[in-house]
């Protein structure tokens, strides 16, 4: 598993060089909250099945989801990490999950004797900006109905187990919306 993750990563990352990384494989039961900001958090998940997701809760308590990680991606709140603070938000199990776990500043460290370390963490950043810069035009320029669209054609086939309330909530749309833009698209394929 460790191979598969590291080419994940990077592929100038050797097996050998990362075989005291302490890698802790967990299942994990749907609903289950893998990160809250009211705790330290500085670990980084594997996914290696099911779907996770990123998401705040705002003063009204007001889900709102960012983010869907999906098998074979990573789930982290490594922005605040690198900020050294706690996370901002929360990593929830949609599914049941199967994930690898393993410490942040390990991997950092091991990075940093290799001399990748800015590398690396900046494909990292460069990957989560391109994510979330997408995520924003999609929530900024699509209607109701284009929205849903770009949803079921940019993600996974497992995206049949997510909850449309949560999809909903992704989307920035209120339930109501999303039903009814997905009775319109029935016929769509």
């Amino acid at each position: 598993m460790l191979s598969k993750i590291l080419d994940k990563i990077s592929n100038e990352l050797n097996l050998e060089d990362f075989t005291r990384l302490n890698l802790v494989k967990r299942s994990v039961p749907a609903k289950e909250l893998l990160v809250d900001p009211n705790k330290n958090f500085r670990s980084i998940y594997f996914i290696e099945k099911g779907v996770i997701r990123k998401f705040y809760i705002s003063n009204s308590g007001k889900e709102h989801t960012t983010t869907f990680c999906f098998e074979g991606g990573f789930a982290s709140p490594v922005i605040d990490i690198y900020l050294n603070r706690n996370p901002s938000f929360y990593i929830e199990a949609l599914t049941d999950v199967i994930i690898h776990e393993f410490s942040y500043d390990e991997f950092k460290s091991i990075l940093n004797e290799l001399g990748l370390v800015d590398k690396v963490l900046s494909k990292l950043f460069v990957s989560l900006c391109i994510e979330m810069e997408e995520r924003e035009k999609m929530l900024l320029t699509l209607d109701a109905i284009e929205k849903v669209k770009w949803f079921y054609s940019n993600m996974p086939n497992t995206v049949e187990d997510i909850p449309k309330n949560i999809i909903s909530t992704y989307l920035d749309m209120d339930p109501s919306t999303f039903s009814r833009a997905l009775k319109k698209l029935e016929k769509w394929p």
